[in-house]
């Protein structure tokens, strides 16, 4: 059985690997980001994909991952 909580998740799981794969990354060549670049990368994953989601031109907005 698989659960989980908490509010529906934006990103598709692929999406989030993705995002969660780039910043392992980045650690690891000592390249740490910032909240703003992490909300720019989410917008050119869900720009690439091209599926309806809640954000304003694909960027998240206040609240998210602040």
């Amino acid at each position: 059985m698989v659960c989980s909580s908490g509010p529906k998740t934006v990103l598709t799981k692929s999406e989030e690997d993705t995002l969660s794969n780039w910043l392992v990354e980045m650690s690891k060549i000592g390249y740490g980001r910032t909240v703003p670049e992490l909300k720019l990368i989410g917008k050119e994953i869900l720009d690439k994909d091209g599926w309806e989601n809640p954000f304003k031109d694909n960027m998240s907005g206040r609240g998210w991952v602040e």
